[in-house]
């Protein structure tokens, strides 16, 4: 039920993503806020989508463009099932080595094997497929030549880049977790974070963020304040070892012999 919870959805769809895996930078938001999230499907795209190569051949105004239904496309009924729910972009591997089964009848068993070489330009084991691809393709999808070596074109160039729909959507599973825990627990979701970050800078814009989403920060009190950042009442409270010049070892030794009646106590 989390995967396509409506409160967490909502959040993701206008780039309220700070603090959360894989989607916390500022050109991975504006991206996801740019095209929107109606399901899970589309964070696991923007993840395969936000990665060097594909940015670099615009693969991502693309997908916005055709999910937003500002630029139209048409899809063969063998390339459908393919290629539909991303819009007809090739965002995975796992598409292009469909594509080259279905489109040019190559063996399954060899799929991934010509996609490897294909990224990795040895023309001369992948030749035969291309040819193979061309040919079967005509047949298969009632094409001519000059569009099938287009598509081969696009499947060559996706190849170098491509991230594996596998890989995509299992770092996605973690980013979504932790965006129906913002939204739906924000004390406990920022404790935890500020308690794994040992940036300072970090820190300060984690601070400024769990502010934003009216998460309060309470100073550090020498007897409710514990090892590092801790929720009680929901209020985080600043932990010892956070203090500059504190370590761990310190911080756990004061804690350890909490409460202290008086400053002299304390000493």
């Amino acid at each position: 039920k989390w995967r396509n919870d409506c409160k967490a959805l909502e959040m993701a769809n206008v780039g309220d993503l700070k603090c959360v895996f894989q989607f916390d930078s500022e050109g991975m938001r504006g991206l996801v806020k740019s095209g929107g999230v109606d399901r899970f499907e589309d964070l696991v795209a923007y993840t395969a989508l936000f990665r060097p190569g594909c940015l670099k051949m615009k693969m991502d105004r693309r997908y916005i463009e055709r999910k937003k239904g500002r630029e139209a496309f048409d899809l063969h009924p063998l390339m459908h099932s393919i290629l539909e729910k991303t819009y007809g972009v090739m965002v995975y591997q796992e598409q292009i080595m469909r594509i080259l089964h279905v489109v040019g009848d190559i063996p399954l068993k060899d799929c991934e094997s010509v996609r490897k070489a294909i990224s990795k330009k040895k023309i001369e084991s992948f030749i035969k497929y291309k040819e193979m691809f061309i040919a079967n393709g005509q047949k298969n999808l009632q094409a001519s030549e000059e569009y099938l070596n287009e598509l081969w074109g696009q499947v060559e160039a996706f190849s170098e880049y491509g991230f594996n729909l596998s890989h995509a959507v299992a770092y996605t599973y973690i980013s979504m977790r932790l965006i129906w825990l913002k939204a739906h627990y924000p004390h406990e979701f920022y404790a935890s974070m500020l308690s794994c970050e040992t940036l300072s800078e970090k820190i300060k814009d984690y601070k400024m963020e769990a502010k934003v989403h009216n998460v309060d920060m309470h100073r550090l009190d020498i007897n409710k304040s514990k090892v590092n950042f801790d929720l009680q009442d929901k209020m985080i409270y600043f932990g010892f070892s956070n203090v500059r010049g504190i370590g761990e070892g310190p911080a756990k030794k004061i804690v350890g012999n909490q409460p202290y009646v008086s400053f002299e106590d304390f000493l």
